[in-house]
């Protein structure tokens, strides 16, 4: 199975403009042909246009489904973040800083 086709300058240009208009992962996979969530996820972390604009403006409400399919239902942040079409390492680092929060008020 291939990698796909090779990410060149303009295909990174490309990439950065989506990222800075707030697009997730499978928003811009859509807009970008041939490209999978799989490849923009790897291209965003590999040139720093990690998707924490997503991550942080996501709702408490999305926060607790989070926990929920974490912990309770047993999904990795690895698949939680491909179905969102986000990088793990968001996710985690929203999760805890509303579980911080969340505990600093009460």
């Amino acid at each position: 199975m291939g990698r796909g086709p090779a990410w060149g300058a303009a295909d990174i240009v490309f990439l950065e403009s989506l990222c800075d208009a707030g697009l997730s992962n499978v928003e811009i996979a859509e807009r970008m042909p041939g490209r999978t969530v799989k490849a923009v996820t790897a291209a965003r972390n590999r040139y720093g246009l990690t998707g924490w604009r997503e991550a942080h403006r996501m709702s408490p409400a999305q926060v607790e489904a989070l926990r929920v399919a974490h912990e309770e239902r047993g999904w990795t942040w690895g698949r939680i973040a491909e179905k969102l079409g986000v990088p793990a390492a968001s996710l985690r680092k929203r999760y805890r800083y509303q579980r911080r929060a969340e505990r600093a008020d009460g």
